[in-house]
């Protein structure tokens, strides 16, 4: 169930072989929305060209309301020749205008195949911060910042500014990072790579050092570690190891312990509670945790929340799902305490969006959209944001007008 590079592909999709003239044609065209009568409706279909194919990223919406994503490949070339790409969507009348503000280019001096299903992380000093799986000085992925020009640009194409802040690779790093990172209060990043160090997986922090950064590995992993990681205020990381604990996968924190960090198994999953979690965790106002499982003895995957209890912590299962793989991407919970997500290969086997309806401690499940492939788009890997204009937003990895994939809006 490992999502590496080599069991991604566009191959049976038919907008990743596309030309790149109709890519640039693409890139200029904006895209009309569908009136309101309609609830789900695809904004943008990605070519598989220049403007990017396989985007799995969760988009994340600026104060203007322009969406940001990533895109596994295309760019550089089509399909699956292409390195990936950073996008913009930027509202022009009724429709949406793509463009991609970095293109990589692999090799020693930047990154390939940005998978992040949980998106993009907004630094401090309002750069987009991320990794790619590949590229780097040793071809083991990379962590990258991306920034506005300092100049205005002047034409619809002008690239951002792209830095390589770390490059893995050697005996004991990580490598193959395919996740958001963090910020802790002073700044330091932390993130994690699914393979590499002693073991396996692990969580590794970017700390400030001049103009550059240092590496240092906090957590090493028995398991593969897909998702990205969250502090809490006293800045403690917690994650989710995909095969940890009795090999069906766990929760853990790390927490300072003076010259290094002390893990703890915060939970280990035993089958009939869940078992193989890959999306990331997200705190609610209480301190609570809340992910995802994409499997379980019952067959389908399972939602959760953590307490912490007398100096532990208390699993619930917020919802069973019925012979569904569980979501590949964190939850997004509203102000009201609802949280949403995707399910990859739901409803008719080509992904669904989701809601769970919070009512006291009660919950109910509300399914939003069952994709139907073609057009529509399918398989989707990101989650769900919630847009200040009150919409919900996400990408399919898949399906579209190309075959590409989409970005797409629901409105309530």
């Amino acid at each position: 169930m490992g999502r590496t590079q080599s069991n991604r592909s566009c191959i049976g999709v038919p907008g990743c072989g596309a030309s790149v003239a109709m890519t640039m044609a693409i890139l200029l065209m904006v895209i009309a929305t569908p009136v309101a009568a309609q609830t789900y409706h695809v904004i943008y279909n990605f070519s598989g060209c220049g403007d990017g194919c396989y985007p799995s990223s969760t988009i994340l919406m600026d104060g203007a309301g322009s969406l940001y994503g990533a895109t596994e490949f295309g760019g550089s070339a089509c399909g699956t020749q292409g390195k990936g790409v950073v996008f913009r969507l930027k509202r022009a009348g009724n429709g949406w205008v793509e463009t991609p503000i970095h293109i990589f280019t692999g090799g020693p001096n930047d990154g390939e195949g940005p998978i992040m299903n949980d998106g993009l992380t907004v630094g401090p000093d309002g750069g987009f911060y991320g990794t790619t799986g590949f590229g780097g000085q040793l071809g083991d992925g990379t962590v990258f910042r991306v920034r506005p020009p300092a100049r205005a640009c002047t034409t619809a194409l002008c690239p951002w500014v792209e830095e390589v802040l770390y490059s893995f690779g050697g005996p004991n790093d990580g490598f193959e990072p395919t996740a958001k990172v963090a910020f802790d209060a002073a700044g330091n990043i932390y993130g994690t790579t699914a393979f590499g160090g002693s073991n396996s997986g692990t969580v590794f922090q970017l700390r400030r050092t001049g103009s550059g950064w240092t590496e240092s590995i906090i957590g090493d992993f028995g398991g593969i570690l897909f998702a990205g990681v969250t502090l809490d205020a006293d800045g403690n990381v917690y994650g989710v190891d995909y095969e940890g604990g009795p090999g069906l996968g766990e929760v853990f924190q790390l927490t300072p312990s003076g010259s290094g960090w002390a893990m703890h198994s915060i939970h280990a999953f035993q089958g009939s509670d869940g078992q193989l979690p890959a999306g990331g965790l997200i705190f609610d106002a209480a301190g609570n945790l809340y992910g995802s499982t994409q499997a379980s003895r019952n067959g389908g995957g399972t939602v959760f929340q953590l307490s912490p209890a007398g100096g532990g912590w208390t699993l619930r299962t917020l919802y069973q799902l019925e012979r569904a793989f569980g979501p590949d991407s964190a939850l997004t919970m509203d102000a009201q305490g609802n949280l949403y997500g995707t399910l990859p290969q739901s409803g008719a086997g080509l992904g669904s969006v989701f809601k769970l309806a919070r009512d006291g401690d009660n919950w109910t499940y509300v399914d939003l959209h069952d994709f139907a492939g073609g057009n529509e788009g399918q398989a989707p890997l990101g989650g769900v944001t919630l847009g200040s204009d009150g919409n919900l937003y996400g990408t399919t990895s898949a399906g579209g007008a190309n075959g590409a994939g989409v970005v797409w809006q629901i409105t309530p």
